[in-house]
C-alpha cells in the first residue's frame, strides 16, 4: 500500500515536472517571439521611413536643381541686354542705337523669352545718351515726362508683348517698407545701393489695373565709368513655377506629399498646399513647425517628429550669390499606408 502511495507521488511529480517545463517553454517561446515580432517591425519601420526620407531627397534635389537652372537661364537674358546697353553707353553718338531702336530691341527679347513675364531697362538721369532734355514731356513712349529713359515691356494674360510707359521716375526711387522690409522699389533701389546682381523676394505686382502677379525679379546694374547708370531687369511671374511644384506633389505619394519653394527669407515662392499664404512667410501657413522647418531650409537635413516627415534641398542661385530652397513634407502615416 506504501508502494503504490509513493509510486503514484513520483509520477505526480514528474507529470508536474513535464507540465511546468512545457509551460515554461511556451512562455519563453511566445516571449522570444514578441521581442522578436517587435525587432523586425521596428526594423521594417526604419527601413521603410529611410526609404521614404531617400525618395524625399532624391525629388528634392532633382526639382531643385530643375529650379536653379529655370532660374540660371533666366539671368542670361539681361546679361545679354546689359552687355549691348553698356557698349551703347560707351560709344559716342555716331556709334550709338537710337532710344527708339533700344526700345524695339528689348521688346523682341521678350518675344522670343516666353518663359519671362516682363523686361525693362531703366536709367539714371542722362545716364543713357546725356539726352534727356530733348525727350520731357512724353514726347516719346520710350522716355519718362522728365525724359529719363524707361524701358518696360510685359506679357499679358493672353501672352501678348506688351510697352507700358512710365511718367514718373521717382516710383523707382519709392523705399516704403512692407511688412517682410521689402522697399517698394527694391527692384531698382537693390542693384543701385549694391552696384551688384540682385534677385527679389516674391512680391506682389500690379501689373496693369486688375492684373495683379506674385512674381520675382532677376536685376542687374548698369555700370558707367565705375558709376550707377541703370538696371536691365526681367520678371518671372511665380506661377510658372507654381505649376511644377504642383507637379512634383502629385508624383510623389499621389498628392499627399506637401512641396514649397521658399524664398532665401522663407516666403513661401509656391506651394502644392499652402497657396492662400504665397508670398507670406512659412509661419503664417505653419506656425507650430516653422522653426523646425526654417532651421532645415537654412541648411539641409530631415525633420521627422513622428506625424511628419520632411527634407530641404538649397537651390543655389549663383549670379546673385543667394539660396531659396525645397522643402518637402510627408505625413508619416500616408508613407507607412503606401508602402505596407
Amino acid at each position: 500500500m506504501k508502494k503504490q502511495s509513493l509510486r503514484l507521488k513520483l509520477y505526480v511529480l514528474v507529470i508536474t515536472l513535464l507540465l511546468v517545463m512545457g509551460i515554461s517553454i511556451v512562455v519563453t517561446a511566445q516571449l522570444s517571439l514578441g521581442a522578436m515580432e517587435q525587432r523586425i517591425t521596428s526594423e521594417t519601420r526604419e527601413t521603410v521611413q529611410t526609404l521614404a526620407i531617400e525618395r524625399l531627397s532624391a525629388t528634392a534635389g532633382n526639382y531643385g536643381e530643375l529650379v536653379s537652372g529655370i532660374f540660371s537661364t533666366a539671368y542670361r537674358t539681361p546679361e545679354v541686354v546689359r552687355n549691348v546697353i553698356s557698349r551703347n553707353i560707351q560709344a559716342d553718338s555716331s556709334g550709338r542705337i537710337s532710344r527708339t531702336a533700344l526700345q524695339e530691341t528689348v521688346g523682341a527679347v521678350l518675344e522670343e523669352q516666353h518663359s519671362l513675364s516682363s523686361i525693362y531697362a531703366q536709367f539714371e538721369p542722362d545716364a543713357y545718351d546725356g539726352q534727356d532734355r530733348y525727350f520731357t514731356g512724353g514726347v516719346e513712349d520710350h522716355s519718362s515726362d522728365e525724359g529719363t529713359l524707361e524701358i518696360y515691356y510685359y506679357r499679358s494674360p493672353e501672352g501678348e508683348v506688351v510697352f507700358s510707359r512710365t511718367e514718373d521716375p521717382a516710383t523707382k526711387y519709392l523705399d516704403e517698407r512692407n511688412e517682410s522690409g521689402i522697399r517698394e522699389a527694391e527692384w531698382y533701389l537693390c542693384s543701385m545701393d549694391t552696384r551688384q546682381p540682385c534677385i527679389m523676394e516674391p512680391y506682389d505686382y500690379e501689373i496693369t489695373e486688375g492684373y495683379t502677379e506674385l512674381m520675382t525679379s532677376l536685376v542687374l546694374p548698369i555700370l558707367k565709368d565705375g558709376a550707377f547708370a541703370g538696371v536691365v531687369g526681367v520678371d518671372i511671374n511665380l506661377s510658372t513655377l507654381q505649376s511644377t511644384i504642383e507637379k512634383v506633389s502629385q508624383e510623389l505619394y499621389s498628392g499627399e506629399s506637401r512641396v514649397t519653394l521658399l524664398s532665401n527669407q522663407g516666403l513661401i515662392a509656391a506651394s502644392s498646399h499652402y497657396n492662400e499664404h504665397l508670398g507670406q512667410p512659412l509661419a503664417r501657413a505653419l506656425p507650430d513647425r516653422a522653426e523646425s522647418f526654417t532651421a532645415l531650409h537654412r541648411g539641409r537635413g530631415t525633420y521627422d517628429d513622428s506625424e511628419t516627415l520632411a527634407v530641404s534641398y538649397p537651390i543655389e542661385i549663383s549670379l546673385p550669390g543667394t539660396q531659396w530652397s525645397l522643402l518637402i513634407e510627408l505625413p508619416r502615416e500616408t508613407h507607412a499606408q503606401t508602402d505596407s
